[in-house]
C-alpha cells in the first residue's frame, strides 16, 4: 500500500504505462504536447534546430522529456496542470498529484533529455524509448532476461549527450518504487547518510541495479530512518543544507581553446596542458615543482616559470578530493560543467600523451552561464589555467549549485515565466546566430558573398563596409558581428558614433573630473573593451563604429591605431599609452579576439577622404543598392505587399539610380540603397502606393533636393517620376 504523501506514485505508475502505448506512433503525442503548451500561459521549450541551421517545432520527443514538462521548476499549481491535460490525453484513470513530495526536478531551462537535431544521433530518442520500456518490464518481472535486457538499454542510452544522472531521475519518475534516483541531492544523503560507498558516476546499467539492491537492504536495517526510494528522496530534499560542509572551489580550464574539454568530461578528469613540464609526482613543494616547469621550459622568462609553477603547485599540493571543479567550456559556448575532485594528482597517458591529471566526478556537466550570479560571470572569465575562485563567495554559491540548482543570489520565484532555453547547447541570455539567419532577418547579398565578408573580417581583424545611402551599412555591421560571435549577444558588441568633435581622451584614456573636484585618468570605452577581453580570450569582442569617417580617426585611435594591425596583436607588440599615473603607466596591445567593424557614406561631402594610414589597415567591402527576386519576395513575405507593386518600386528606383550616377556631379555613391523601401520585418504594409509616396516625400525626396541643391527642376522631375502611376 503506498504511502499516503507518496500519493502521486499511482498517477506516475499509470502515466508512464499509457505514455508507452505511444511509442510506435508518436506524431500524435508531440501534437498533443504543442496544443497543450500553445493554448496555456506556460511555457516549454518546443523548438527544434536542424542540420542545415533551420529552426522549427520539435517533431518528435522521448518519454522523460515529457515528464520532465512537470518535473522542473514549476510551483505546484502549475505542475498539476500540465500533467492533468497530459493524463486526460493518454488517458490516464488516476487523479492529477495534489502534492509532489518527494519528486526530484530536472533544470528548468535544460528539461530535454536529449540535444538539438543538428547535434543528436539519429537513434538517441529511440533509445531513451528502449529503456522506458525495458525499465517498465523489468519492474513488472522478476525474469533474468529482462534484467539484461534493462542493462543493455540502460548502457545504450547513457550514450545519448547530455543524459548522464538525469536518466535515473526519469527511471524514478516511472517506477518509484524500483528505480533509486542519484541526484546531487540523494546521492550525498546516500553517502552521507547511509554509509553507502558509491561509484563512479554516471553508474553502468549492472551497478546501477547493484545499488538499488544494496539500499533496499539498507531500507531492511533496524533503525533506518528510510524505507523506500520515495522516502530516501524526500527526505535528501529535507536535509539541512548546515549539514553539508562547503567545498573550496577551483576554476580549471581544458587548454586555451578548449580542445580538452571533451577529454576531460568523457574521461571523468581534469587535465591540464604544459606537456613540456615533466612528471609531478613525489614533488612536495613549490620549489620542487619550479625545478620541472624550468626543465620543461627551459628557454621562458621568469615571469612565466613563476606563473606556471604557482598554477601546477596549486592543482598537485592544494587541490583535494571533495574540491569542487569549475570547467568553463569553450567548445560549447554558454555552459559551464561542475565536478567534485575523486583522487590524487596523476600523471598518466591520455589519448597517447602523458598529462597532468586529477579524476573528477562531473556531476552537473552542463550547467548554464546564466544560472549563474551575473557577478560571477567575470571570475569565470578569469585568463587562468588553475584559479582557486574565492571571491564574491564563489564557494558557498557554487557548493549550493552542485544538486541541480541555480545559483542562490539568483531570484528563482516562477522560474516558469521566462521563456526557457531548449537542449543545453546555449545562454538562455544569447540564441545562436550565422550567416543564415542574416539572410533570413533581410539581407540580399548572397551567402558567397557575405562568406567572404566575414572571412576577411576574421583574416585582417578591421573592416569597414563603403557605399551609399540606404545600403544597410550599420544594419548589417551589426549583423556580421553576431554572425563572428556565432550567437546575437549584445554584452560582446560596443556600437559607437565617431563626430568631428570625439576625442583619444573620450575613446582610449583621458582625464575626467572626479566627485571630489580632482582629474583623475579614466579609461575609454576602447580601452575598456580591450581590457575586458584580454581576460576572456575565449570570447570574441566586436566594436561597431558608425561613420568612422566623421571623426579624426588618427587623433581618435592616437597610438592604437598601430596596434590595430591583425600581425600586432600580441603583447611582444605592445605600447605605452599617451597618458600615464601610477596605476595606469602600462603597455597595452589589442588582443587576437577583438574585432573592428566600421561604416562609411561615400556620398558626404563633407566628409574628407580616409587617411591612407588608417585605410592600410582596414579590409573595406563596398555595398551597393540590392533588389531583385530576393527582396521583392522578402517584403512581399514579411509584410504583404504584393508583388506587382514591388515591381513597379524597384524600376522606378533603378532608373533614378541610373539617372545620379550618370549625373556628372554626383555618380554611383550617391544612388539610393535598398533599406529605403524595405520595411522592418512583420510590419504589415496594406496600401503599398501610400507607404512609397510617404517614403518619397519624406525620405527620398528631400535626398533628392541635397544632391540637385543648384538644380530644383532636376530634384522635382526625379520626385515627379517616383510618384507618377501610384
Amino acid at each position: 500500500m503506498t504511502d499516503a504523501k507518496f500519493g502521486w506514485t499511482e498517477f506516475y505508475m499509470e502515466f508512464a504505462d499509457k505514455l508507452l502505448a505511444h511509442r510506435g506512433d508518436r506524431i500524435p503525442l508531440v501534437e498533443a504536447v504543442h496544443q497543450i503548451f500553445a493554448h496555456s500561459d506556460l511555457t516549454f521549450p518546443l523548438t527544434d534546430q536542424f542540420q542545415d541551421g533551420s529552426k522549427g517545432p520539435l517533431q518528435d520527443i522521448c518519454p522523460f522529456t515529457i515528464m520532465g514538462t512537470f518535473n522542473r521548476g514549476l510551483t505546484d499549481t502549475n505542475r498539476r496542470t500540465i500533467a492533468a491535460e497530459l493524463g486526460q490525453f493518454l488517458g490516464v484513470n488516476e487523479p492529477a498529484p495534489s502534492s509532489f513530495d518527494g519528486i526530484p526536478l530536472v533544470n528548468n531551462q535544460n528539461s530535454w533529455f536529449f540535444w538539438y537535431a543538428r547535434d543528436r544521433d539519429d537513434d538517441d530518442i529511440e533509445s531513451l524509448w528502449e529503456v522506458f520500456e525495458d525499465a517498465i518490464k523489468l519492474a513488472n518481472s522478476d525474469d533474468g532476461r529482462a534484467s539484461q535486457l534493462f542493462v543493455d538499454s540502460y548502457n545504450q542510452a547513457l550514450s545519448v549527450k547530455g543524459v548522464r544522472r538525469n536518466l535515473t531521475i526519469g527511471l524514478f519518475w516511472i517506477r518509484p518504487q524500483n528505480y533509486p534516483t542519484l541526484d546531487g541531492k540523494s546521492e550525498t544523503y546516500m553517502t552521507s547518510r547511509l554509509g553507502i560507498a558509491m561509484p563512479k558516476i554516471p553508474l553502468s546499467g549492472h551497478e546501477y541495479l547493484e545499488l538499488a539492491d544494496e539500499l533496499k537492504r539498507c531500507f531492511n536495517k533496524s533503525g533506518s530512518d528510510v524505507h523506500s526510494f520515495q522516502e530516501l528522496s524526500l527526505a535528501a530534499y529535507d536535509e539541512p543544507t548546515t549539514d553539508n560542509p562547503v567545498s573550496p572551489v577551483w576554476l580549471v580550464r581544458a587548454g586555451d581553446k578548449g580542445q580538452d574539454d571533451d577529454a576531460d568530461l568523457d574521461n571523468g578528469l581534469t587535465i591540464l596542458g604544459w606537456q613540456e613540464v615533466p612528471d609531478l609526482t613525489g614533488a612536495v613543494d613549490k620549489d620542487e615543482v619550479h625545478e620541472r616547469v624550468r626543465q620543461g621550459y627551459p628557454d621562458e622568462s621568469n615571469q612565466y616559470i613563476g606563473s606556471t609553477r604557482s598554477q601546477l603547485a596549486a592543482f598537485l599540493l592544494e587541490m583535494s578530493e571533495g574540491d569542487i571543479v569549475v570547467l568553463p567550456l569553450k567548445t560549447r559556448p554558454g555552459q559551464v560543467a561542475l565536478g567534485r575532485v575523486t583522487g590524487p594528482y596523476v600523471y598518466q597517458e591520455v589519448d597517447g600523451v602523458e598529462r597532468h591529471t586529477r579524476s573528477v566526478d562531473w556531476i552537473r556537466p552542463d550547467v548554464l552561464r546564466s544560472d549563474f550570479g551575473r557577478d560571477l560571470h567575470g571570475p569565470l572569465n578569469f585568463n587562468r589555467t588553475v584559479w582557486r575562485m574565492q571571491r564574491n563567495d564563489a564557494d558557498p554559491r557554487i557548493s549550493a549549485m552542485m544538486d541541480g540548482s541555480r545559483d542562490p543570489k539568483i531570484d528563482t520565484t516562477e522560474v516558469e515565466t521566462d521563456e526557457p532555453i531548449q537542449p543545453p547547447l546555449e545562454s538562455p541570455e544569447v540564441s545562436l546566430y550565422n550567416l543564415q539567419d542574416i539572410i533570413a532577418d533581410g539581407c540580399f547579398l548572397e551567402q558567397s558573398k557575405l562568406e567572404t565578408i566575414l572571412n576577411r573580417l576574421k583574416v585582417k581583424k578591421n573592416l569597414i563596409l563603403q557605399g551609399p545611402p540606404g545600403t544597410g551599412k550599420t544594419w548589417l555591421a551589426k549583423k556580421l558581428a553576431f554572425a563572428l560571435l556565432g550567437q546575437k549577444d549584445d554584452s560582446r558588441v560596443r556600437r559607437f558614433q565617431f563626430h568631428p568633435n570625439l576625442s583619444y581622451e573620450d575613446f582610449i584614456l583621458g582625464y575626467r573630473p572626479s566627485d571630489e573636484s580632482k582629474l583623475t585618468l579614466v579609461e575609454g570605452p576602447f580601452l575598456k573593451t580591450i581590457i575586458r577581453a584580454e581576460g576572456d580570450q575565449s570570447n570574441d569582442y566586436v566594436i561597431v563604429i558608425e561613420e568612422i569617417n566623421r571623426g579624426n580617426p588618427a587623433q581618435i585611435f592616437g597610438e592604437m591605431l598601430t596596434l590595430l594591425e591583425s600581425d600586432k596583436r600580441n603583447s611582444d607588440e605592445a605600447l605605452r599609452l599617451a597618458y600615464s599615473s601610477s596605476d595606469a603607466d602600462r603597455t597595452v596591445h589589442i588582443p587576437e579576439n577583438v574585432y573592428v567593424i566600421g561604416t562609411m557614406n561615400v556620398a558626404d561631402r563633407s566628409i574628407a577622404l580616409v587617411d591612407l594610414a588608417l585605410r592600410r589597415r582596414f579590409t573595406f567591402v563596398d555595398l551597393e543598392p540590392v533588389f531583385g527576386d530576393v527582396w521583392r519576395n522578402w517584403v512581399r513575405d514579411q509584410c504583404g505587399v504584393p508583388l506587382n507593386a514591388l515591381t513597379t518600386i524597384e524600376q522606378k528606383l533603378t532608373t533614378l539610380n541610373e539617372r545620379i550616377e550618370n549625373d556628372r556631379s554626383l555618380g554611383p555613391q550617391f544612388r539610393i540603397g535598398h533599406s529605403y523601401v524595405t520595411p522592418p520585418p512583420g510590419t504589415p504594409i496594406n496600401d503599398a502606393g501610400e507607404w512609397f509616396r510617404q517614403i518619397v516625400e519624406t525620405e527620398i525626396g528631400p535626398l533628392l533636393d541635397e544632391y540637385w541643391f543648384d538644380n530644383v527642376s532636376e530634384a522635382e522631375n526625379a520626385k515627379m517620376e517616383l510618384l507618377s502611376g501610384l
